[in-house]
Parts: structure tokens; sequence; C-alpha cells
């Protein structure tokens, strides 16, 4: 077993499903631009991997045994507790080897047929801005972006996101953190006392727009039980929803 460097990254790419839940930060780490650690079973030619992302996602290819998934967690730092992807059509865990650690119902939004046609209008005095340094300093979700991206120049660097603004001040966010070949992951915030008058459509609908005016499409996935973000997401015109699991297994001692 060992801890692969950058450079060898693409070796153990097509031992993971094209269909894996939350693909883009597979993606991106395997490119190198988000950041996280990977394992294999070997160096040359490997049957096994384990993809562990700063943000705390894991993804397991080639179905590796419960060794290598604890060599891989020993090994690396991830910002909360590692949340392992298991696909929608997975008995157990990816591996088979659930035995009793907790898990996370979830569902990922794809196939988007957009409920706009244009700019969508603005709710009186405010703006949608492109983030910035400053606007990320007042976003809810800067930490968030910081265990996306490892740090906010990064992110913008390799992302994108859309800020939206009353006298001043940031009322909503929406982010497409994490760039897969193809598309974009993105997510969404309202500011609590800004809520239920659509600011986070109109943020989201912008920053789509824009994902899709860089050639990438765009994915959305939530927990079962966040009704606030599978309502917007079906807004916005969604199509596709897959239910599928976080495992989060016991580290190893």
């Amino acid at each position: 077993m060992i801890h692969l460097d950058s450079h060898q990254f693409g070796r153990v790419a097509a031992l993971f499903d094209d269909t894996l839940p939350n693909r883009p930060l597979l993606e991106s780490v395997l490119a190198d631009r988000n950041p996280g650690w990977v394992f294999a079973d070997r160096e040359e030619q490997p049957t096994a991997a384990v993809v562990v992302s700063l943000y705390s996602f894991t993804y397991v290819g080639g179905r590796p045994d419960r060794e290598l998934l604890d060599f891989a967690l020993a090994r690396s730092a991830p910002a909360s507790k590692p949340r392992v992807i298991c696909s929608p059509d997975e008995v157990s865990s990816p591996a088979g080897f659930i035995e009793g650690d907790p898990t996370i119902d979830r569902i990922e939004f794809t196939h988007l047929v957009p409920t706009w046609r244009a700019p969508v209008p603005l709710p009186d005095g405010m703006l949608l801005e492109p983030m910035t340094l400053g606007l990320l300093e007042q976003c809810l979700w800067k930490e968030d972006v910081l265990a996306d991206s490892a740090s906010l120049e990064r992110f913008l660097e390799i992302g994108l996101g859309i800020c939206g603004v009353i006298d001043g001040r940031v009322v909503s966010e929406a982010y497409a953190s994490i760039p897969g070949d193809r598309a974009y992951e993105i997510g969404a915030i309202v500011h609590p006392e800004f809520r239920r008058q659509r600011l986070g459509y109109v943020t989201c609908a912008a920053l789509i727009d824009e994902c899709r005016r860089r050639g990438h499409g765009t994915i959305w996935s939530c927990d079962r039980t966040n009704e606030a973000s599978t309502r917007l997401a079906r807004a916005l015109g969604y199509r596709r929803e897959r239910p599928y699991r976080f495992w989060l297994p016991s580290r190893p001692a």
C-alpha cells in the first residue's frame, strides 16, 4: 500500500466508476486542482485505490479492502470526519464492509433544464457581484471554501462564485468551487434574515449561466433531510435525482 505523488494520480483514474456521485471533486483531486490524498494497493498497475479530499469526501475505486481504507484514513487529514461516497446501486458500502458505522442519506441532482430564459430580475436594491477576497470575508461558507481549495486565492483561481449584495452587505452566496472535468459541483446559501425572497434562486441562476458560458455543466447534492436545498434544486430545473449515501467510517485506532 502506498501514498501516491501527484504525478502518479493518473494511474488510478480508471478504477473509479464514471457514475459516482460527487464525481467533480474526485476528478479535481486527481487533476491536482483541489487538494487531497491518493492511495493505492501498489505503485505499478494498481488494482484498488482510495482518494481522500481535503474537504473530507472519500472515494474508493477497484473495491479495495478495509486495510487499504484504514491505511488511507490514517495518513490523510481531511477538514472533518471522512465521508465515503456510496454509489446508489451498492447494497452496503462500496467495498462491502460497513459494520455499524453511521450513514447519511443524500440526493444528487443532475440533468439541468434551466427554468429561466434570460437573466432573472433581481429584487429591489440587490446586486449580483463576482466573488472577490473582500466579499469572501463576509461569506458564511468561507471556511468551506478553505476546506475545498486550501486557500481563498486558490478558490478564485480554479472556481468561481457569485454574491448577492444589498447596501454593500453579502446576503446570498453561490459557489462553483469544485471544477470537475465537465461539470462544477455547486452549492448556495442565503443569510438567515434574507430567506424566502428567492435570493438563492436568482444567485444560483447567475452562477449556472456563468458556468455554462465557460463550457461546464453543473451538479447539485445535499442531505435528503435538507428540504430547502432540494426545493431550490428542483426550482432551478434539475431533472434527474439519484439517492446515495455518505458512510462515516470509524477511523483506525
